[in-house]
């Protein structure tokens, strides 16, 4: 009976230190993942990174795409109100869809993987739209294409019985994590970077949306002058220190 409690209370004790250095580890990993956070993802609030596009105004007349990628849900307006909502999803964050004001410009069929519809919209750097998905557990859960806005197969063969050539569409996304970016890359973030390098007078280019041999060597450039690496990749220093010129 005595050997039994004895084992039973080198269990419990063992049980307890067991805990005790479980907790003490937990709180270690806590600590250590607040200063990488702190030192290597700094409080967005304190970042300009997070785009905050003008705000979309719905035209009194004829229908009207919103496309709220915080929330995932695409809002058709008809007339200046409400007429449809839909959940959906976007870009994954290498992949972004294109953010801001653009209009429908071709309207048609595409093959069982999507959805058979699909709402093409005219973005300069690349073909994006609005279509179905083989994968309908993402939609309105997780932002995972490569760019396209994408819906439930029966939901956008709803959508594309309303719109036409020239409806407009808005697409936002405030909450957009940051990527770096550097050559090759294409998206609303590169026109964004490229349109505030003019504004410095380094970019001499168009802005396009797409980061080519000119924003390389205008990102260079500034990189230099600035006294950061010079590599023409826009990371967070780059990015910061150009936002903080321009404010």
């Amino acid at each position: 009976m005595i050997i039994l409690k004895k084992a039973r209370l080198k269990q419990l004790l063992f049980i307890i230190i067991m805990v005790i250095i479980l907790s003490l580890v937990s709180v270690g990993l806590g600590l250590l993942e607040a200063w990488l956070v702190d030192r290597y993802f700094p409080d967005p609030q304190n970042f300009p990174w997070q785009r905050i596009y003008p705000s979309f105004s719905v035209p009194n007349e004829g229908y009207a795409i919103f496309v709220d990628l915080d929330i995932m849900q695409l809002t058709l307006y008809k007339d200046g109100e409400v007429f449809r909502k839909w959940p959906c999803s976007g870009g994954a964050k290498n992949t972004p869809s294109p953010l801001g004001l653009f209009k429908v410009n071709g309207i048609g069929n595409w093959g069982e993987g999507f959805g058979g519809s699909w709402i093409s919209i005219n973005v300069p750097w690349g073909k994006y739209g609005i279509h179905g998905t083989y994968e309908p557990w993402t939609i309105g859960r997780m932002n995972v294409s490569h760019g396209c806005i994408r819906m439930r197969n029966e939901d956008v063969r709803e959508l594309k019985k309303y719109v036409k050539w020239g409806t407009p569409v808005y697409i936002k996304y405030d909450n957009i994590p940051f990527r770096k970016m550097e050559h090759g890359d294409i998206g609303s973030d590169v026109l964004e970077l490229q349109e505030n390098l003019l504004q410095l007078g380094y970019y001499k280019g168009t802005p396009d949306g797409r980061f080519g041999d000119g924003t390389m060597l205008a990102v260079k450039k500034f990189q230099k002058d600035h006294k950061l690496k010079v590599d023409g990749i826009v990371g967070w220093n780059t990015y910061n220190k150009i936002q903080m010129l321009l404010d």
